[in-house]
């Protein structure tokens, strides 16, 4: 459960950063859309799973005739469609709304200081502009600290995680696999500790351990996706690759823009 909750957490802050880097509306509604659109899609996640077990009793009988006809991957990408589209739809209509409130409220809100300054003549104040400017998008960029931190959860995340896997391992391969997790989840949180120094001279090691581990994470995935896996391990390893990639991304930006600095 703690696993659980400590991986919620990682997705949330991660997808939340990435929306308020990305989403270009004034200033409250940017942050009331990032900060509200992952538990608005987990609850309609929740809320698309009830329903397909209410409504489409017939589904595992769906399931066994994709998986004989195309095989298992067939069957968990109907399956994942299925699950997703409610999710999905309730998402981008969240995203029309804001967007509507967006040109609407704060375009009237405009028009209405730009009345205000022609019938107060030149001399007036400038006009006030709600747009988001590029200094507030700078500001939500990710931080030597903030990557740090980054890096330590998702290494303490996966030690324990794959700590208690390994002892609970009922045969080799689990027991393989749930090594060579806390093997990588042990170089994230080094990484995370030496995170200055390994970035002051090039980040080599940061590199290869996310394209080691994004190899992994991909042989799981095409692994899950054409053996009799449930969902639960083709959904993992694609959350891993969404992270990882963020993280990569981060890396290379620090790098590039020499910002390896400052840290204790």
């Amino acid at each position: 459960m703690l696993e659980l909750l400590a991986l919620g957490a990682v997705i949330y802050v991660i997808a939340t950063r990435f929306l308020l880097r990305n989403v270009k509306f004034r200033p409250v509604l940017r942050y009331a859309f990032c900060l509200s659109a992952v538990p608005i899609f987990v609850a309609l996640l929740i809320v698309s799973v009830w329903m397909v077990s209410t409504y489409l009793p017939q589904l595992p009988e769906i399931q066994a005739r994709l998986r004989a006809s195309g095989g298992k991957g067939l069957e968990n990408l109907v399956t994942f469609v299925i699950y997703i589209l409610l999710p999905g739809l309730g998402g981008a209509l969240w995203y029309l709304l804001f967007s509507y409130l967006d040109r609407a409220v704060y375009r009237r809100a405009e028009y209405k200081l730009g009345r205000q300054g022609a019938m107060q003549g030149p001399s007036s104040e400038p006009r006030m502009s709600f747009r988001t400017t590029g200094s507030d998008l700078i500001a939500i960029r990710e931080t030597p600290r903030s990557l740090r931190a980054y890096f330590i959860l998702v290494g303490t995340v996966g030690v324990l995680g794959n700590g208690f896997q390994f002892i609970g391992a009922q045969n080799v391969l689990v027991a393989a696999d749930a090594a060579v997790g806390l093997g990588l989840a042990s170089g994230f949180l080094y990484s995370g500790v030496k995170l200055q120094s390994l970035l002051q001279t090039g980040g080599v090691l940061i590199n290869r351990l996310i394209i080691v581990t994004l190899g992994y994470r991909s042989a799981a995935l095409v692994l899950a996706a054409f053996t009799r896996a449930g969902a639960g391990a083709f959904i993992g390893p694609a959350v891993g690759i969404a992270i990882l990639l963020y993280l990569r991304a981060e890396v290379r930006r620090l790098l590039r823009e020499g910002t390896a600095v400052g840290l204790p």
